[in-house]
């Protein structure tokens, strides 16, 4: 994985995050699977057409 695929991903994370507050007050950075699905589906398939096919 090259640079660019990096901050592409790390950018794509930082527009779905949610920040809650856990129960000691402290601020908690997290995701929610439907989000996850959608952003991680688009990866896997990108990912996965470059498999060599049997």
């Amino acid at each position: 994985m090259d640079r660019q695929q990096i901050i592409q991903y790390k950018s794509s994370f930082d527009q779905i995050v949610h920040f809650i507050r856990n129960e000691e007050g402290e601020q908690v950075e997290v995701w929610f699977a439907r989000e996850l699905q959608t952003l991680l589906g688009k990866s896997i398939e990108k990912n996965t057409q470059k498999l060599p096919k049997e």
